[in-house]
């Protein structure tokens, strides 16, 4: 079976990661401090799981 590859332009993965944000409530640095302060439940986490990856892609580590 062939593997799926997702493809995403740049500014669709600035809109789900503006969209992650939106969903956790927070702005990116204050769900930056969470993380930091070990602070984020089981879905915020995975959020900032998934923020984190697409700066990775975007070149924003």
């Amino acid at each position: 079976m062939p593997a799926s590859v997702i493809v995403r332009t740049d500014e669709e993965l600035r809109e789900q990661r503006q969209a992650l944000l939106n969903e956790a409530g927070m702005t990116y640095e204050q769900l930056q401090q969470c993380a930091e302060e070990w602070a984020l439940s089981e879905h915020e986490l995975s959020l900032w799981n998934t923020i984190q990856g697409i700066d990775f892609l975007l070149g924003n580590e």
